[in-house]
């Protein structure tokens, strides 16, 4: 709801508005502000898709607790955090996209771009990196902002951004090239936006993420109960893997949308597939690894089907007459 008391009601019917200079200076503040909500709803559904909740987390680790004290026979799984100087690199808990393979001659993400022929075009848009601040109380953050052309070639220089931050879940502090989000000293959630203006052209573009400050709950470094790092790759096959000492669970796979609705169903999934890594882990013989795959799809299914529609009562037999 937007209130604006300098707009002039139409006499009468009172059901318009007076086109002069103030309904033209509204109309263009609301489309300045529109694709900054556009974004901040997109990002929150996103948010809700791929995100695990954090009770989930601990429903998890507390299901596993313990299970490598009295099964000494298995091996553990790495729990390292990210430190510092590791780069961008998603930690556990955030969400993670599937970069797409790079096609002969596009430019990598690496920071060895090939020389361009002509100098990117004017702003078009602009991005935040990462797209969901994921971060520890009384943490720090870096986060970028990616200007880009509509070609999707990133500008470099000539490009101002004015970041903002709402919510209680820190502060901002500028360094050269840089973002750095101070997280508060208690869990929240809140929004942080950035709105881009070039300097020759004038164009401007904005873009907003989810900011989520969270508390670890501390755990024993024996216990080896990772959080999923979650990665949108829809058109893999992995359901879940240990990668770079993080394990990653596939966001994209049809098996975990269908029981990301139903936190129970989404609990048993993750059990299964944390079960499997172990198992793969400790026996260290990849020829486990596909019918470990086949027995968490099978076990997926059926829970997915026995979870559609309650048991039913069997039909009582009719009484024999008399």
């Amino acid at each position: 709801m937007v209130d604006f008391p300098e707009l002039h009601v139409v006499p009468g019917s009172r059901r318009g508005v007076i086109p002069d200079e103030m309904s033209f200076a509204f109309a263009q503040a609301l489309e300045r502000v529109e694709p900054l909500l556009a974004s901040i709803l997109e990002t929150k559904d996103r948010e809700r898709a791929e995100s695990l909740d954090q009770s989930l987390i601990r429903d998890l680790q507390r299901a596993f607790r313990d299970f490598y004290r009295k099964r000494p026979s298995y091996t553990m799984i790495p729990t390292e955090k990210k430190t510092e100087g590791e780069g961008d690199v998603a930690r556990p808990g955030e969400t993670a996209i599937a970069e797409p393979a790079e096609e002969d001659g596009a430019p990598g993400e690496s920071g060895a771009d090939t020389a361009e022929l002509f100098p990117p075009g004017p702003l078009a848009a602009v991005s935040i990196s990462p797209t969901r601040v994921v971060v520890e109380t009384g943490s720090e953050k870096v986060v970028r902002a990616d200007a880009r052309d509509e070609s999707g070639r990133r500008i470099e220089q000539g490009v101002d951004f004015a970041w903002e931050i709402w919510g209680p879940v820190g502060s901002l502090r500028d360094e050269p090239g840089r973002i750095v989000l101070a997280a508060s000293d208690s869990p929240g959630e809140g929004i942080l936006s950035v709105h881009a203006r070039e300097r020759a052209t004038g164009n401007e573009a904005s873009a907003a993420a989810p900011v989520v400050i969270v508390e670890i709950l501390p755990s024993s470094a024996s216990e080896g109960i990772p959080e999923p790092e979650l990665v949108d790759a829809p058109g893999a096959s992995w359901r879940s893997r240990l990668h770079e000492g993080r394990w990653q669970v596939n966001s994209g796979h049809p098996d975990y949308r269908a029981s990301s609705a139903r936190p129970a169903m989404k609990l048993r999934y993750l059990a299964l597939l944390f079960a499997k890594e172990i198992v793969l882990r400790s026996s260290q013989d990849p020829r486990l690894e596909d019918p470990l795959e086949q027995v968490v799809e099978v076990a997926a299914y059926a829970d997915r089907k026995l979870s559609e529609r309650p048991p039913g009562r069997r039909p009582r037999r009719p009484k024999p007459p008399g």
